[in-house]
This record gives structure tokens, C-alpha cells and sequence, in this order.
């Protein structure tokens, strides 16, 4: 029975991958959208005499503040899930299960969480001040009264988009009816 339940839990895994990258696809969306949106602002703090390592700081405080939110809740939500999926799968299934006794959220997982958070939270911070500091500030101010996103600069949000797209179809598959039993 150990060799039928064993793709089961790598379908999974794999699916889990999978929805872990469609979220990281997302929220690189949101916060190059919202770098966007914020074009103006920073060429009005660059103008005023900002530097770079102050906005450079800046940004990388924000993105460290909602990595830590993120990962506090993702935290709290797998603790959560571990409790639900313990208490709602029918004994005679788990017993047919090795180790279905020894899941649960460990100290690895938490302390590889912690530095995941640390890890991407500088990152994303690093990657807006490398791409903001990339902006003209007179062309962003010449530019008040058009769209915030410059001819050119939605390459990369575009192939955010498209990866986003390409992840949820594998998480769809294709539409197969499963096997009839006779």
C-alpha cells in the first residue's frame, strides 16, 4: 500500500511547488506595479536631495516588513493546516499511511522559514532600489501628466503575467475523466 500512497504525496508536493511559485510570480506583480505607481514619489524624494542608500533603505524596510506580515501568516495558516488535516482524515485512511503520526511543523521548517522571510524580503527590497535608482527623475516629473509606465517597462511585468498563467494551467492539468471501475 506504501507505493500507492507515495505519488500521491509527490503529486503533492509538486502541486504545492507550484502554487508556492504562482504566489511568488504574484506578489513580484504587485510590488513592480506598485514601484510604478511610486514613480513619481521617488523622482519628488530624488529631487529634494534624497540618496540612493536612503531610498535604497527605504525600500528594503518595506519589503522586510511585508515579508515578515507573510511570513507570520503563512506560519500561523500551516500550524492551522496541520491541526485540520490531522483531525479531518478518517483513521482507517491514516493508518495505511507511514509516518501519518509524525507530521506536524517542526523547528527546521520554522528556523528554514525565518531565513526564507530574511532572504526574500532583502531581496525584493534590493531588486526595487536597484530598479528605481535606474529611473530619470526629470524625465518621471517632465512626464506629470502621462501614464506612470514608461514605453518599454512593462517587459518584465508582462513576463510576470505569462509565468502566473503558465503555473495556474499546470496546477489545472487537463480535463481527464478518471477511470471507471467495472
Amino acid at each position: 500500500m506504501y507505493l500507492y500512497t507515495l505519488p500521491l504525496f509527490s503529486l503533492l508536493q509538486a502541486g504545492a511547488v507550484f502554487v508556492l511559485l504562482l504566489a511568488c510570480a504574484n506578489l513580484a506583480n504587485l510590488l513592480f506595479a506598485r514601484i510604478y505607481g511610486r514613480q513619481k514619489e521617488i523622482a519628488v524624494r530624488t529631487a529634494l536631495g534624497a540618496a540612493r542608500w536612503r531610498l535604497a533603505r527605504l525600500f528594503i524596510t518595506e519589503t522586510f516588513l511585508l515579508a515578515c506580515i507573510a511570513g507570520a501568516v503563512a506560519v500561523a495558516v500551516s500550524f492551522w493546516s496541520v491541526k485540520l488535516l490531522r483531525t479531518s482524515i478518517a483513521p482507517s485512511w491514516t493508518m495505511r499511511v507511514p509516518g501519518w503520526d509524525g507530521i506536524k511543523v517542526d523547528r527546521t521548517v520554522l528556523a528554514f522559514t525565518a531565513l526564507l522571510i530574511a532572504v526574500v524580503g532583502v531581496l525584493f527590497g534590493v531588486a526595487t532600489a536597484v530598479h528605481s535608482g535606474r529611473a530619470l527623475p526629470y524625465l518621471t516629473l517632465k512626464e506629470a501628466g502621462r501614464s506612470p509606465m514608461l514605453a518599454g517597462k512593462g517587459r518584465l511585468r508582462s513576463a510576470l503575467v505569462v509565468a502566473q498563467v503558465m503555473f495556474a494551467l499546470v496546477l489545472l492539468g487537463p480535463e481527464t475523466e478518471p477511470p471507471v471501475a467495472k
